[in-house]
């Protein structure tokens, strides 16, 4: 994307302060937040996928603590981006192309 099409950001904000923070940050420069992504993954596939990797940092209680850090700090997140009304799901067991091509057309650029 171009800076005149907008931005992506990846991973951020990962709790609610953050998420303040950044629209405060946006509204000072005149920007707008017009969309938040929500790739949707049941946890016992997140799971799955984590352990499969073999990293030495992916252990089953590594990956609980994970998952446990996600509920507690980032999952409020979802509340606040859909009572904006920004918030989009995708369903993040689809193949890698079709998650993609998803994103692009809740975006509007498909």
């Amino acid at each position: 994307l171009g800076e005149e099409d907008g931005f992506i950001f990846d991973g951020y904000p990962r709790n609610l302060g953050q998420a303040d923070t950044f629209e405060r940050m946006l509204r000072d420069r005149g920007l707008n937040l017009n969309a938040a992504i929500l790739i949707d993954v049941p946890e016992d596939v997140l799971t799955q996928r984590l352990l499969a990797r073999h990293r030495l940092d992916d252990t089953e209680a590594a990956v609980s603590r994970r998952i446990e850090v996600y509920r507690l700090q980032t999952e409020p997140l979802v509340g606040y981006f859909e009572s904006r009304q920004m918030l989009r799901r995708v369903d993040g067991t689809l193949k890698i192309e079709e998650v993609a091509a998803e994103i692009m057309v809740q975006l509007g650029l498909n």
